[in-house]
């Protein structure tokens, strides 16, 4: 809840329907005495009903609010990461602080991803949430076979096809060419759809076993935020020569 309570925050300051589009009642008390800073079950209440009609009458430019704060909180999450690790590795070599000066966040780096959760990443979730449903109802028993067969082909061919354009999206937004992308699939596309069958198959199952239609993308969001790590770090690790390409990590 305190999740979904941040993203509709975020979410609501980006889109304010009509009264006429969505009418939520706040239930107060007048004599109850509050912190600042602080929300009540009520508040929290209120907000999550504010997302869901944001959802209703916004879908698409609610999603792409919501996944434009949590990835690029990936990507500064794995920069952080990486800065450590540099430090560390720096100290343990006695560099001069000079070099220690210039380990910081990569502000251009974080904006590439923060384009990426706001464009590509909800776009072709919400319509391929859309189509998918269309193409194969939702079952009136969650723990069916179609349900089975529904992640085995999201898993099976959507994924593979998903990371590739993930790859090359990326490598647009930085600039890089088409040889540069090429090798770049060549050599972490197995590592990263293996590890991502690992991660995303039980959360495939998960969103198309209990969660509603309507909270599908968020529910992928939510759960990208630690697959964003990942992928952040392999997306942008630095080139080691030929044992980069023996890999165990995904994205």
């Amino acid at each position: 809840m305190a999740m979904l309570t941040l993203l509709a925050c975020t979410t609501t300051a980006f889109l304010t329907p009509s009264p006429r589009q969505i009418s939520l009642p706040l239930i107060r008390r007048p004599h109850q005495q509050r912190s600042k800073g602080t929300l009540s079950a009520v508040d929290a209440n209120d907000l999550f009903q504010g997302y869901m009609g944001l959802i209703h009458t916004h879908p698409l430019l609610t999603k792409c609010a919501t996944s434009a704060c949590i990835v690029p909180l990936g990507d500064l999450s794995a920069q952080v990461i990486e800065t450590w690790k540099a430090k560390k590795a720096a100290l343990a070599e006695e560099k001069p602080k000079e070099d220690l000066d210039d380990m910081s966040i990569d502000w251009k780096r974080a904006v590439r991803f923060l384009i990426f959760g706001a464009t590509l990443q909800p776009i072709w979730n919400h319509y391929y949430f859309q189509w998918f449903d269309g193409l194969i109802p939702p079952p009136a028993d969650p723990v069916s076979m179609t349900n089975v067969l529904k992640v085995t082909l999201d898993q099976g061919i959507q994924a593979p096809i998903f990371t590739v354009i993930i790859f090359a999206y990326l490598d647009f937004l930085e600039g890089k060419n088409l040889q540069e992308t090429k090798d770049q699939i060549k050599r972490d596309f197995w590592p990263c759809i293996t590890t991502n069958w690992w991660v995303w198959i039980p959360i495939t199952t998960l969103n198309y076993v209990f969660i509603p239609p309507d909270l599908r993308v968020l529910f992928v969001n939510v759960a990208f935020l630690g697959w964003c790590v990942f992928l952040s770090l392999l997306v942008n690790k630095k080139d080691e020569g030929p044992s980069s390409q023996n890999m165990t990590s995904e994205t």
